[in-house]
């Protein structure tokens, strides 16, 4: 969204706000997976990137075609079990009964292997042979994405965007526990301005009023665990503005 410049950053834990440059390590993730799912997701990120690069280009664009919606979904379903993942590592698992695994290879070639996409049982710290936990989290990730799909088949995405000088908020997370209920945001900023949006409430509305602006931004603060950031939070979340541009509609 903001590859360069800077951004205000709300800190949740010290209710602190700075700002800070996009490219701040504040905003990478720290990989719990293996080579071969972060080869994959490659595929889904590109395939997203040039969805939101036609609708940049576009300004026409509003619903989005049936196979943009399908990738789109598949990149919302990775990013909500990213966060999963990388929040619930999992473990090395041995492999107990299995005869014929012998330690002849390096662990130069156990990772040549990982990086050429092949699953192997390789010799695991505390003894004997098994999957690494990071290809375990991998195949996790890979799992929670194809149920997020499944149980979302015919999702609808659209284009929406903000009322004139306003801003969507970015959340670090996209999903969570708001009023002790399980709550997808369904919101993808793509610009300052613009969002690539799922929820029932809002998908139609190509160009948002001033109040479901504030709705999806005060959601995206509710689902928000350490920080969420905007290129200008005031004017993602001036009161006087949303009501001045409330009235105006």
């Amino acid at each position: 969204m903001y590859k360069h410049g800077c951004v205000d950053v709300f800190i949740i834990g010290p209710m602190k706000r700075v700002r800070l440059n996009a490219n701040n390590p504040i905003f990478t993730v720290n990989y719990a997976w293996d080579h071969i799912a972060e080869r994959k997701t490659g595929s889904i990120e590109r395939t997203f990137q040039q969805v939101v690069d036609n609708a940049l280009c576009n300004p026409c664009t509003h619903i989005l075609s049936p196979d943009a919606c399908v990738s789109v979904s598949a990149f919302y379903g990775l990013l909500i079990n990213r966060e999963h993942v990388a929040d619930n590592p999992r473990n090395d698992a041995p492999l107990n009964g299995i005869i014929g695994l012998s330690d002849v290879h390096s662990q130069d070639t156990y990772e040549l292997y990982e990086r050429l996409g092949i699953y192997s049982a390789r010799p695991l710290d505390t003894g004997g042979f098994g999957l690494l936990g990071r290809t375990l989290s991998g195949l996790m990730l890979f799992k929670g994405m194809d149920q997020f799909l499944m149980n979302n088949p015919n999702l609808v995405w659209a284009v929406c965007r903000a009322p004139e000088n306003l801003e969507f908020i970015v959340p670090d997370r996209f999903a969570g526990i708001v009023d002790t209920r399980f709550y997808h945001h369904l919101t993808i900023p793509i610009g300052p301005s613009v969002a690539l949006v799922a929820d029932p409430s809002f998908v139609y509305h190509k160009q948002l009023a001033a109040w479901q602006l504030g709705t999806i931004n005060a959601m995206a603060k509710a689902v928000a665990r350490r920080y969420y950031f905007s290129r200008d939070l005031d004017a993602a979340i001036s009161l006087r503005r949303l009501i001045s541009n409330w009235l105006d509609v």
